[in-house]
């Protein structure tokens, strides 16, 4: 177990108030950071504590994703599932998350973000850290509105590339259109829904 993962986790879920389930989710984190993915097979064999337990959290959490929602970018579309034979990946921005706890024990989010958007060349990357704040601070239970993130990149002069920006949010796994379950919601009020992954913030 890296103990700076472990540190770095603990500081984030201590609401979890279980050292063994996080020294767990820091040994599988770590194995899907050097294997690029993993089976449910080989969570349930990392794991001390009860392996439904952990997978439903590594799950909720978006720590990480079946790998077919991770090629389709919408989390909702894959519901969880004990099926052993499941492949999950690890989203890019909590692989760079979990690159940098493992040096210095702290889940450093604003590093995390910059470094994610300086690597797929986006030019207005320094802005990149508070337009994800603030993404989290309009959003309720982790859903926003594609006309509440227009408003927050038009504040932050980032209007024009509204459009793209979205796309590299869901790319790096910051969030994920709700295309099924808010459609209805989605054609009433004339804007899209998205869900953020809640461990950012």
């Amino acid at each position: 177990m890296n103990k700076n993962l472990f540190d770095a986790l603990r500081s984030v879920f201590f609401d979890l108030n279980n050292n063994d389930l996080i020294e767990n989710i820091s040994c599988i984190l770590a194995y899907v950071l050097e294997n690029n993915k993993i089976t449910a097979r080989i969570i349930l064999n990392l794991s001390d504590e009860n392996y439904e337990d952990i997978l439903f959290i590594l799950f909720e959490k978006k720590l990480i994703i079946p790998e077919s929602s991770y090629r389709g970018l919408e989390w909702q579309e894959c519901r969880f599932s004990l099926d052993m034979n499941q492949t999950y990946k690890m989203p890019i921005i909590i692989k760079n998350l979990v690159k940098l706890a493992m040096k210095s024990g702290i889940w450093n989010l604003e590093h995390a973000i910059l470094h994610t958007f300086i690597k797929i060349g986006d030019k207005d990357h320094e802005k990149m850290p508070t337009l994800i704040h603030k993404l989290y601070e309009k959003s309720k239970n982790y859903r926003i509105k594609g006309k509440m993130i227009r408003e927050i990149c038009k504040d932050l002069g980032l209007e024009e590339r509204t459009g793209a920006l979205i796309s590299e949010l869901k790319g790096v796994g910051i969030m994920s259109p709700e295309l099924s379950r808010s459609l209805f919601l989605s054609l009433k009020e004339k804007t899209p829904i998205y869900e953020l992954n809640p461990s950012l913030f």
